[in-house]
Formats: C-alpha cells, sequence, structure tokens
C-alpha cells in the first residue's frame, strides 16, 4: 500500500466515530487498549489519545496522559526551582497499524505528542 498523506487525516482527539475495531499493530497490548480502554479513559479523563486516520479508520495513535516524579527522582537541572512532586506529560502508547508501519507514521505522531506538551506546558 503506498502512502498518500492526502489520505491521511491530522492527528486529532479519538471518539466513537472512530473505527478501530481492524487495528493491528503487531503488538496485542496496544491493539487491546485502544479497542478496550481508550474511549472509556478518554471519557473518564485519565488519558487523551489521539489518532490519524484514513477516513474514519485508525492507523495510528498515541495517548498522553499526566504524570508526576517526586524531586529527588529528577536530575539536578530538572529539579531546580520546580515544585515536589515535579508534573510531566507522559506518553502512554504510541503504535501504529501494520500495514502502514516505515512509512514515518510513528514519527509524526511522535513529533505531534512533542508539540501538545510543549503547548501545555505553556498555557499551566
Amino acid at each position: 500500500m503506498g502512502l498518500n498523506k492526502n489520505q491521511l487525516s491530522l492527528p486529532e482527539k479519538l471518539n466513537s466515530s472512530h473505527q478501530v475495531e481492524s487495528f493491528t499493530s503487531g503488538n496485542s497490548q496496544l491493539d487491546h487498549w485502544l479497542k478496550n480502554r481508550a474511549l472509556k479513559n478518554e471519557q473518564d479523563g485519565a488519558s487523551r489519545t489521539y489518532v490519524v486516520c484514513v477516513d474514519t479508520v485508525v492507523v495510528g495513535y498515541y495517548c498522553l496522559a499526566n504524570g508526576a516524579v517526586t524531586r529527588i527522582q529528577a536530575t539536578g537541572k530538572t529539579r531546580r526551582n520546580m515544585p515536589d512532586p515535579i508534573p510531566v506529560m507522559v506518553i502512554g502508547r504510541l503504535a501504529v497499524d501494520q500495514d502502514w508501519q516505515g512509512k514515518g507514521i510513528g514519527q509524526g505522531l511522535l513529533r505531534d505528542a512533542i508539540i501538545r506538551t510543549l503547548q501545555a506546558a505553556e498555557i499551566a
């Protein structure tokens, strides 16, 4: 399958209209989480899942969640002038459907996750 970037949506928040049933990354845990937990976590506010799609079929995703580390766990530079605990953003999961692997989608998802994290840091 050739990559036509015009087919792919920009990363967007997961919602009930996205089709996840056929998603197969080669990692059953990542597939199961997307199909059975991602939307529930989204609704509960536990994490935010972003997807890229062809039409409404999900071909890649990642999720972000808030977290924290104690100052003692952080390196010297990081802990300077920071609260305890130090707030962090965690990339909880990232996967690409096997049919779309090796086409730069994972790299694009990671880039999007970093940009969203930096934007959130500016607001906080």
